[in-house]
């Protein structure tokens, strides 16, 4: 019997992530066309055939999809948050949230938290006037439970909340195990002296400094290099300044981030190679930054697994905050890329 041949046999060949012959296959918008054809080009030299069943099935729901109309549902975002909406990522954000409760049959609408009293009380008299009994939170950065908002009469799930906030079913796109597993392997490759540089400093990604530190623990070192967390990116004076400063203090052999913008011209422009002087390894490759070495977090599960979690409680009648909270994590997939030494 001849051996199944998996996505990852194909993204070995090919060169590149699962993540992306994932995408591709599914002729995604976000992928290339140069890169689609390179992969349904390996595939058809290796003989690979998506399932005929699974697609059938797939395009079976989608069609059912189409056909209902179940409700609408509320995007709940804090005035932070709402700031970040207009960037390219916030954009992405919403547009697939959308997208995804469109093909469950939910149209979504968007509203901005105040950060007063009287407009969260206001909005949530607005939500059950409206008849919206389902509510979605873009939780990042944000205390929910400090929301006055009728919660009982409302089903609710979060996305990327803090792990200390446990008051709403939660799910999350990247998580502590990630850094901790990815640690072990960077470490399996001979790294020594991984540095952690992590822009965002409002606490929100304290997880992945904790899987960090931890590991590094019980991989007995006994020094762990002073991490920096900065609230500017390396394109800007500022950020390059302090990046370039810690890099020059530390000398890490590995860097451990959750940038891309400008870094690698940061370290080209110190006669720093990489991956041959030092590896650069991203917690979080978007779409666009596949030549990273990293995690592709599965944010488009996510979004699918909130909907469904909602749509469950809305049909069980699961009103009111939980009396045990899940929080469910989403494992990321391993994007090669070029940017850390080959594994031996």
């Amino acid at each position: 019997m001849s051996k199944k041949i998996k996505m990852t046999d194909i993204a070995e060949k090919a060169g590149v992530s699962s993540a992306t012959v994932s995408l591709a296959l599914s002729n995604h918008p976000r992928i290339s066309a140069t890169t689609k054809a390179h992969v349904w080009e390996i595939c058809k030299q290796m003989g690979y055939q998506p399932d005929p069943v699974a697609k059938a099935l797939a395009y079976k729901a989608s069609e059912i999809k189409k056909s209902s109309y179940l409700g609408t549902l509320a995007l709940l975002e804090g005035e932070l948050r709402f700031k970040h909406t207009q960037t390219p990522w916030g954009q992405q954000w919403n547009q697939q949230m959308t997208g995804t409760c469109l093909n469950m049959g939910y149209r979504l609408d968007h509203f901005v938290v105040g950060s007063t009293e009287k407009e969260q009380r206001a909005l949530s008299r607005v939500l059950q006037t409206r008849g919206i009994k389902g509510i979605l939170v873009y939780g990042a950065n944000a205390e929910i439970h400090q929301w006055m908002l009728e919660w009982e009469q409302f089903a609710v799930v979060a996305y990327a909340a803090s792990l200390h906030e446990h008051f709403v079913h939660n799910v999350m796109s990247s998580s502590y195990q990630d850094v901790y597993d990815s640690m072990i392997q960077l470490y399996g490759r001979g790294y020594q002296r991984a540095g952690f540089f992590i822009v965002g400093v409002d606490g929100s990604l304290d997880y992945w400094l904790a899987g960090y530190i931890t590991a590094l623990q019980s991989l007995g070192q006994k020094q762990i290099l002073p991490h920096l967390n900065t609230a500017e990116h390396t394109d800007q004076k500022k950020g390059r300044e302090k990046f370039i400063a810690w890099f020059r203090r530390y000398k890490p052999d590995v860097i451990i981030t959750n940038t891309d913008v400008r870094l690698l011209e940061a370290l080209a422009a110190e006669g720093v190679r990489v991956p041959e002087d030092v590896g650069i390894f991203c917690v979080d490759v978007l779409s666009c930054m596949l030549h990273l070495s990293g995690l592709f977090q599965l944010r488009e599960v996510c979004y699918q697994v909130m909907v469904d979690l909602l749509h469950g409680m809305l049909m069980r009648h699961e009103f009111g905050p939980p009396a045990r909270p899940y929080c469910v994590q989403i494992p990321p997939l391993w994007n090669e890329g070029g940017t850390l030494r080959p594994a031996k």
